[in-house]
């Protein structure tokens, strides 16, 4: 079962594990423009065998429902060739919070031009009509311009900060706290 999400520009898809290729070419072309924002890379993480076993847990953990993992192409790009950018909705609680945190990265070369926004536009409504998500949560460090942009951009609201809170490129970095609320599940009980 492939989720597919459709934009003005932009298709969003689950990445099957046949398109590891298009997804260690993107994770190869942005390892330097990601490393400030991301957790320090295993030796094995530029390899088409870790590909495939990312694509393979991904795939399994969306169809149980723990996860939503879609990566980004342009419209245009029948043959999802080129991989624009990725979404996570990771950590998914259900119980009495039915909440999830969203984490996202647009290639180098795609940057600056509106595909983050449109893209998590489109993939919240999704997971708060289709998965019946009540919130959404996203860790941003401060000194992260752009992604403070699109979530200001998006209607997330502040929340706090906390320090220290994830490991990223080696060293511990503080992190501002939003919260996006779907204000229509606040009667939703049960799964």
């Amino acid at each position: 079962m492939v989720i597919q999400i459709t934009t003005e520009r932009l298709v969003l898809r689950t990445p099957t594990k046949s398109m590891h290729e298009q997804m260690l070419a993107y994770w190869k072309r942005n390892k330097k423009f990601f490393q400030p924002w991301v957790p320090t890379y295993p030796d094995n993480y530029f390899t088409e065998e870790n590909a495939k076993e990312f694509l393979n847990a991904s795939w399994m953990m969306t169809l149980r429902r723990q996860i939503l993992y879609l990566a980004i192409f342009h419209k245009d790009d029948k043959d999802f060739g080129c991989v624009l950018g990725d979404l996570t909705y990771s950590h998914i609680q259900r119980g009495s919070s039915h909440s999830c945190f969203l984490g996202y990265k647009v290639d180098e070369k795609a940057n600056g031009r509106g595909y983050a926004t449109e893209a998590i536009r489109a993939a919240n409504e999704y997971i708060f009509k289709k998965w019946k998500l009540h919130r959404i949560d996203a860790n941003i460090m401060p000194h992260n311009k752009g992604s403070l942009r699109v979530v200001g951009k998006l209607g997330f609201e502040k929340e706090g900060l906390s320090r220290k809170l994830l490991k990223i490129n080696g060293k511990w970095q503080d992190h501002i706290r939003f919260g996006l609320i779907n204000d229509a599940m606040s009667d939703f009980i049960g799964d």
